[in-house]
Formats: structure tokens, C-alpha cells, sequence
């Protein structure tokens, strides 16, 4: 499912058909109803308005009705395979900023709600990875036969009072998981002037391609995790830190719940900074549900 307001953009001219990371069958322009037809290789057929897809590659802009630029279009799309596969970029152009929900279980017993207000319009990448990993609605990944969610998955790593670290979909150790793009992804928004910075209590970043964060004091090598690349992985932050800004991308802010995550930062961790007691025992600091909230509990962005 297409979510509202976000335009999707397809990039490249050769290889396999692919719309924001989602593999594609056939790309083509239906002419009679005026729209974008994209088959998936889910079985999943997508009719897209024509000003919603963003096209990139040799030739760029949306299909016209004239005869000239619809040919071209058509002979692009018409053809199995006539797209790079590589990451398409997500555009953003909502006017209401996406909240999601955490709900939290320590050891079976609920702990609380958190919610997070996403920033696709500053992260748009980064910010509709998590999203739809906290809605599931990209189903089961083809490479590791794991859903895509982060509903059952783990808090691995907790500093207190300072981050606590989660994410890890398909290992569940602190050294896997995967975005809806397909692995990694990379994402260089967090480089760019006006990014947003890990300035406030309660940031929400992408996490880290090794089994540490990238730069790590504990990290006997920081040098070798800081290229950009990013799975399903996140950290929140429980106060500012400007050590992760232009490591991590920021894709939100917790409005809900800062509360529940202080009290889980208070958790015993053995050594590794893993969730256990004095004598060994694991704690499962698990989400036990997430999702989208409705737009109408949403904030309106910022003109």
C-alpha cells in the first residue's frame, strides 16, 4: 500500500524495475486511465497517478499526454527489466507529520507506550524505513524470510539515562536486520546542511551497520563503521548528543512515552551493556506491538 502523501521515485535505466526499493515485474504507462501501472513481484498491481512518480534517469519528469513524450515513456517502462535496481530515493510531500507507536513488554509484563513523531520532509528515506517497518506493511522479505516489522523484536543494548538500541529483525543479537529497500540502504541525509542533529532528549536515529554505533568510544576500531549504510537497526537517545550528528540520520522525536524509556535505561546490563540480572538472567525488553497512528493525531508540518 502506497502511503498518502509520499511520491514515489523510480531511478535508472537498466536492470530490474524497482519503486522505492520494492522490485518490480513490468513498469508501464496505461494509457486509456492515465496512470502509472506497476506489477510487483508480490503478485501486488499498483495504478499510480502520473504526478505522484518522480522519474530519473536519461529522461526525467512525469509522462505527458503528447504522443512524443508518452512513446518515450512507454518504451521505458513497457519493458521487464528496464530499471536499475538500485535504491530509489523517497519523496515526501504530506502536510501532516507521521506518528508511530511502540508498545514495550519487559519479561512478558506490558511496560508502556511510546510514540514517535517521524520527519520524512527533512529524512524522507530513512524516516519511511522506519514507518513501514513499525506498520509491517511490506510483509515477508524474500532474502531472510523475515517480516519486515519491528513488532517482537528486542532492546539489545541499553546505556543509562544516556540511549537505549533495538531494531534487529532478523538475527535478534545485535548484528543483523534489514530495510524495506532490501539490506542495507544508504542514506547521506545526515551530511547534508540542516540536518537534523541529536539536539534534544528523545532523538530517534537509524542505527549502525556493525555491532557497535559508528564512532563508539567502547569501539576498538570506530574508523572501520563509518560509512552510511543502514538496515532496520535505530537508537533513541534519552539526551542530546551531537557525537552521533553526520554519522546517524535522525528520523524523528519521541512525543510520547520519554518517560517508559528513561525507566528502561535504569535496567541491569551485564558487561555488553545487555539487558540482565546479577545472576545471568536475561531480560526481554521487547516490542510487543507498533504501528501508525491516524492522521488526525498527527501535527500539521511546519510551513
Amino acid at each position: 500500500m502506497v502511503p498518502v502523501g509520499v511520491r514515489l521515485a523510480v531511478t535508472g535505466l537498466s536492470g530490474r524495475p524497482e519503486l522505492n526499493g520494492r522490485a518490480g515485474v513490468s513498469i508501464s504507462w496505461d494509457e486509456e486511465k492515465g496512470r502509472v501501472g506497476v506489477k510487483l513481484d508480490t503478485g501486488e498491481r499498483l495504478l499510480l497517478k502520473p504526478d505522484s512518480v518522480l522519474v530519473h534517469g536519461a529522461a526525467q519528469g512525469r509522462p505527458s499526454r503528447s504522443i512524443e513524450e508518452r512513446s518515450l515513456f512507454s518504451n521505458m517502462f513497457a519493458r521487464p527489466g528496464a530499471l536499475s535496481k538500485h535504491e530509489a530515493d523517497v519523496v515526501w510531500s504530506g502536510t501532516r507529520l507521521p506518528r508511530v507507536f511502540f508498545d514495550i513488554e519487559v519479561d512478558g509484563a506490558p511496560f508502556g507506550r511510546v510514540v514517535i513523531e517521524l520527519w520524512p520532509d527533512r529524512t524522507p528515506k530513512s524516516a519511511e524505513n522506519f514507518r513501514a517497518l513499525c506498520t509491517g506493511e511490506r510483509g515477508v522479505s524474500k532474502s531472510s524470510r523475515k517480516r519486515l516489522c519491528y513488532r517482537g523484536s528486542k532492546f539489545l543494548r541499553v546505556l543509562k539515562g544516556l540511549a537505549l538500541f533495538g531494531g534487529d529483525i532478523t538475527k535478534g543479537d545485535g548484528k543483523g536486520g534489514e530495510s524495506i529497500y532490501g539490506g542495507e540502504y544508504e542514506d547521506l541525509s545526515c551530511t547534508s546542511d540542516g540536518a537534523p542533529t541529536h539536539d534534544r532528549p528523545g532523538i530517534v536515529s537509524m542505527g549502525w551497520p556493525g555491532d557497535k554505533p559508528p564512532g563508539d568510544p567502547e569501539d576498538d576500531n570506530p574508523h572501520k563503521r563509518t560509512h552510511l549504510r543502514f538496515g532496520s537497526r535505530f537508537s533513541i537517545f534519552l539526551e542530546a548528543d551531537h557525537h552521533f550528528d553526520g554519522r546517524l540520520p535522525v528520523v524523528g522525536v519521541v512525543v510520547a512515552g520519554i518517560d517508559i524509556l528513561a525507566a528502561l535505561s535504569e535496567t541491569p546490563v551485564n558487561a555488553r551493556k545487555q539487558p540482565e540480572t546479577k545472576v545471568g538472567l536475561t531480560i526481554d525488553i521487547k516490542i510487543s506491538d507498533c504501528g501508525q497512528l491516524p492522521e488526525s493525531e498527527c501535527r500539521l508540518r511546519d510551513s
